[in-house]
Parts: structure tokens; C-alpha cells; sequence
């Protein structure tokens, strides 16, 4: 039997970023955590002369090791060349070559541009301090006929390292042109003077959709033996991709894109790479071990709380409009009211247009259809038979379910028993479906445990007391007082859940606990003032409306962030007669305040 696609237990490019704007949001700058990633691979020298001892004694009978005496050169008594880019990559560089001063006889600094050619202020900052060392010498390579000449005039001083400092995560496209001439430099150096090669946190040239973040892992033949994904037949992998849902198919033709269009002689190959706070190797891709060579992980600062707790670099990982949407593109929500409670189901409606959804449509019975139609021009309101929510809606609500990118049900549904047992009858048609308040119930929760949309995204939106009914129903026994339940055995019980159901959990109060089956994070924004009734619909709305083009996690995630700093800035203005409708004016703030580019209602 074939694997299937799994996450792997390793950080990827894409979740440092947000953990280094996380650790920026907490008062961590940028220069800092380049000061300490530049620190940290000048410490790793060491590391790299070790590895060229290595290299010379197994190389020692080889012909081609007797022509370059630059292998006989120790790293601490030569100089080291280091190649440096027009982006953070660069600045990188700039901060290692300053920490050298102190370590090797000089360093030679190939700039592959020219100053004002650097695009970002910290590589501007570290390139002006770089200029003030004495030991280190500075060349601004403006083509490839000056990179060639330049390097052979340095040839004979005896290089006894390079350090590859120009593409980090950033890089796209084509290689070409100077930068092509200076990777293609350092990979013929390496192989025919035996110089020892260190990258700076990716090899130039890689980039990070090459290191698939999901990859099949394991891949078990009938036979018993195991095998990677490069090591599969193209014929194979279309049929596997082909046989598998519209939901997995694309991550696997994404990996298998990857791999396919890996070109190994396009990219720098390294004895050593230095990556930063936590490894992103990927084990199961073979080829990848003669690009990244060695790997060392150099700690840059980042506080324990830049991935506890939600901050602005996951609101910068969002679904962003794109300019050429119609209306539909950016998303479309469905809240299911029950009755017999107008408010609450048209508090999330709001809150859902405040993310840049383009559509919020609300179903709701007769006996409050015309209440919610009076609440805002913008929701469309479907009406439903009968006084509360029942069997002969199903049919309606589903083709409504089968319009809209997600649901929202349960702010103000009601406790009516033929209601819920309705709304149970519902859960196998969502595509993705906030849970909340009236509807978080067992019957909701069998229905989501037994649901075979394996690929549904649910998340449950309980506080402490909700929160014991699904506890209750997965055989979980909770004390009936939140702060007498130890805060790490809170976290396990709602991993359990979060498993059990196939749902998030997003547990509400005075810091909300996000979790997922495997991890729980915090949301430390919000304040005492939203303690008012109505600020969980909204809660739910907002999430659901961010769930509607993202996936469950970072809705969740963001969600909790975004309604909370609403909460904070409407506070600061009404202090506590706060209501609802007061965090809903302020979520565009809330998005413009948490990411470099924020949304509003006017996108």
C-alpha cells in the first residue's frame, strides 16, 4: 500500500518568515536578527575548516587535488572570498564579513551590483559598516568579464574559502547573467581547487519550493522496500496524482513539479549551509544532500513567543485580493440561522464582510427573515420555511452550502431539538464550516467525527463551558472551573479534541488557545471589555470569513488575532461600553495595523 502526503516535523522557509515578523511585532528589528544570522555563520567557520580537512585527506590521491594549492590553505590563515547579492542574502554576507575581522587574515567581498543597487535598508545599513574594516576588501562586480578578471587577480593569494551569500529565500526565476557567472565560479572552484563552500542559509539558486514542505513520506512498494519521490517513475506518479482527490492532487503535482523541474548543476553546491533557528532539511529528497552539504543552525534571537502566540507575520501569510477579482473571487460565506435570535447570525454576517469577503448571504426562517433584512443593505437574506430551522430546509440550504466557499453556523441558532438534529444532517455537505455557540453540541460533533469528507476544514469556536460538552462527548473529563485546570494538561485535552473531531479548536478567553491535533498556540490580543454578549458572533464570522480562502488553520490563527486587535482599537475609543458593532468598525483596522498591506471594505 502506497503513503500518503504528510507534513514533515521540520520548519519551512515560508514559516520563518512569519516567525521573524512575529519576533519584528514583539520589538525584535530586522537589523537585529541580521546582526545575529550574520554572527552566527561567521561563528560556523570553524565548522567549514573542519569539513575541508576532511575534504583534503579524502581527496589527498586524487590528480586534480595537486594542481590547486589552495587546499592546503587553512580557512583562518587564508583569505575567504565571499559573494554577496542585492537583497537580505547580501546583508547577511556584509555582517558575516564584519564578524571575520576578528577570525581570518582578511576576507575579499564580492559585491554583485554596485552600492546603490542594494535594495533593502539593512543590507544598505551593513554595507556602509562594512566599508569602515579594514580587513576586508571590497569589489563592486558590475559583469561577468570583471567578475572573471577580478578573481583571477586574487587567485594567488591563496583563497581558503567562498561563502555564497547571493540568493537567499526570495529568489524566482531564471538565473542568469552575473549571478549565473558567480554561482557557475563557485562550483568550479570547489570541484578543481578543492575550495571549501558555505551558504548562507540556502544555496544560491535554490529555491524553497524545491524543499517541498510535503512530500510523500513514506513511500512503501508492495514489495516492502521504501523509496523517495525522486525516485518514482513519472508514468507512476501520473496515475498516483490522477487516482487521488481534488483535494491532494495538487499538493502531490506541486512536489512532483518541484522535483521535476530541479536542475542540480543551476545551483551553488555546498560543503556547509548555515540555516537559522531550526532546520529545514528534507531528508527524503537524496539529491538534496550534495546542494546543501553539511548543516549547521545558527540561533538568530527569536523569542519562544514569536510562535507561541499569533502576531503579524501569519496575518501577512493571508489570502491578498487579487487586482484583477470579480465579484465571488475573494470569497463567499453562508451563516445558517435557526431561530429564534435575529442579532447574533447578522453580527457574524457583518463581521464576515469586514475581512474582504465579497459575498455574505444569511439563511434564515420567516419568523426573523425580515428582523436580519433590516441590519444591513449588504447581506443577502434567504428565507427560510417555518418558525426555526427544520428538515424541509435541507434540501435549499444545501444548494446554498454547494454556492458558498464556507459556512458559519450556530451564533443565535436556538436550542429547538428538530433544529439541531437538522443541522447535523447539513455537516456532511460543508467544504468548510465554523462551528459555534447553540450548534456546538453532541449531535454536531458525532456528525463531524463520522463525516467522510476527509477533507472538510471544521473549526469549533467554544468558550470554557462549550468547551466540556465536546471534552464530555470525546470522554474527556474537565474541571468545571477553567483556572483550576493545569494549563499543559488544558493543551493535551484540546489536541485530543482537535483529533478526535478532525476540527479546530479555537478556545476562547482571557488568551485564546488555538489548537490543531499536534500543536497550541495563543492569541494574546482581545481585552475584558469583549466580554460583552455578541463578540463571539463576530468572532465567528470573522473567521469565517477568513476561512472562505484560506485553510482552517491560519483562519483560526488569525481569526482569534484580528477580532482582538478590532477589540483593542475599539476600546481605546469607547473604553467599556464597547459593543459588538463597535469591534466590527475597527477589523479593517485590525488587518491594516497586523500586516505591511492591510484590506478594507473598499478593496
Amino acid at each position: 500500500m502506497w503513503g500518503v502526503i504528510m507534513r514533515q516535523e521540520v520548519i519551512t522557509y515560508e514559516e520563518l518568515k512569519v516567525i521573524e515578523k512575529n519576533a519584528i511585532g514583539l520589538g525584535m528589528s530586522s537589523l537585529m536578527l541580521m546582526e545575529n544570522a550574520g554572527a552566527g555563520v561567521a561563528a560556523s567557520i570553524e565548522c567549514l575548516n573542519k569539513l575541508k580537512t576532511n575534504r583534503k585527506n579524502n581527496h589527498k590521491n586524487k590528480k586534480n587535488n595537486k594542481t590547486g594549492a589552495d587546499s592546503n590553505h587553512d580557512v583562518f590563515n587564508s583569505p575567504v572570498l565571499i559573494l554577496a547579492g542585492l537583497g537580505n542574502n547580501g546583508g547577511d554576507a556584509f555582517v558575516t564579513a564584519r564578524h571575520l575581522e576578528k577570525k581570518v587574515v582578511s576576507s575579499f567581498v564580492f559585491l554583485l551590483g554596485t552600492e546603490d543597487q542594494i535594495k533593502t535598508h539593512e543590507s544598505q545599513v551593513n554595507f556602509k559598516l562594512l566599508k569602515h574594516s579594514e580587513k576586508v576588501h571590497i569589489f563592486e562586480i558590475k559583469s561577468e568579464s570583471e567578475l572573471v578578471n577580478v578573481y583571477d587577480s586574487l587567485k594567488d593569494a591563496g583563497i581558503g574559502a567562498i561563502i555564497d551569500g547571493i540568493f537567499g529565500t526570495g529568489f524566482s526565476g531564471e538565473l542568469k547573467g552575473l549571478e549565473k557567472a558567480a554561482i557557475e565560479l563557485i562550483n568550479s572552484e570547489r570541484k578543481t581547487r578543492n575550495i571549501p563552500v558555505l551558504s548562507i542559509d540556502i544555496p544560491s539558486g535554490m529555491r524553497p519550493d524545491q524543499i517541498p514542505g510535503l512530500t510523500v513520506l513514506p513511500i512503501v512498494s508492495s514489495a516492502g522496500s521504501s523509496m523517495s519521490l525522486s525516485d518514482l517513475s513519472p508514468d507512476f506518479l501520473s496515475d498516483l496524482s490522477s487516482n487521488l482527490s481534488q483535494e491532494l492532487s495538487p499538493l502531490l503535482s506541486s512536489a512532483i513539479s518541484s522535483v521535476s523541474s530541479f536542475n542540480p548543476e543551476s545551483v551553488v553546491k555546498a560543503d556547509l549551509t548555515v540555516t537559522f533557528h531550526k532546520s529545514r532539511d528534507c531528508p527524503n529528497l537524496k539529491i538534496l544532500d550534495d546542494i546543501f552539504g553539511e548543516i549547521v543552525i545558527a540561533p538568530i534571537g527569536i523569542p519562544e513567543a514569536a510562535e507561541k502566540y499569533v502576531g503579524s507575520g501569519d496575518i501577512s501569510s493571508l489570502y491578498k485580493r487579487s487586482v484583477n477579482s470579480k465579484k465571488g473571487d475573494s470569497g463567499k460565506v453562508l451563516v445558517i440561522a435557526g431561530g429564534p435570535f435575529s442579532g447574533a447570525p447578522a453580527l457574524s454576517g457583518m463581521a464576515a464582510f469586514g475581512t474582504g469577503v465579497d459575498i455574505v448571504t444569511i439563511a434564515a426562517p420567516e419568523s426573523i427573515y425580515e428582523s436580519i433584512s433590516s441590519y444591513a443593505p449588504e447581506l443577502i437574506i434567504k428565507k427560510l420555511s417555518g418558525e426555526f430551522f427544520n428538515e424541509q430546509n435541507i434540501p435549499f440550504v444545501t444548494r446554498l452550502i454547494q454556492s458558498h466557499d464556507a459556512v458559519v453556523i450556530g451564533p443565535g441558532f436556538g436550542k429547538n431539538k428538530e433544529s439541531i438534529q437538522a443541522a447535523a444532517k447539513l455537516v456532511p455537505y460543508f467544504k468548510k464550516a465554523v462551528i459555534d455557540a447553540d450548534a456546538l453540541v453532541p449531535e454536531m460533533f458525532e456528525a463531524i467525527e463520522q463525516s467522510e469528507n476527509d477533507y472538510a476544514d471544521y473549526i469549533i469556536t467554544p468558550h470554557y463551558h462549550e468547551l466540556m460538552r465536546a471534552a464530555a462527548y470525546c470522554g474527556i473529563d474537565l474541571s468545571e472551573n477553567r483556572d483550576e485546570e493545569d494549563i499543559f494538561a488544558l493543551e493535551d485535552i484540546l489536541m485530543d479534541i482537535s483529533e478526535r473531531l478532525g476540527a479546530m479548536v479555537l478556545l476562547k478567553g482571557q488568551e485564546d488557545m488555538i489548537a490543531s491535533f499536534d500543536e497550541v498556540r495563543y492569541n494574546s490580543t482581545g481585552n475584558a471589555a469583549m466580554s460583552v454578549g455578541g463578540t463571539g458572533d463576530v468572532l465567528a464570522g470573522i473567521v469565517g470569513g477568513l476561512l472562505a480562502k484560506n485553510k482552517a488553520e491560519l483562519a483560526t490563527l488569525c481569526g482569534a488575532y484580528i477580532c482582538g486587535k478590532a477589540g483593542d482599537a475599539a476600546y481605546t475609543e469607547v473604553g467599556d461600553s464597547l459593543i459588538p458593532t463597535d469591534v466590527i468598525d475597527k477589523i479593517p483596522f485590525a488587518f491594516s495595523n497586523g500586516t505591511v498591506k492591510g484590506r478594507s471594505r473598499k478593496e
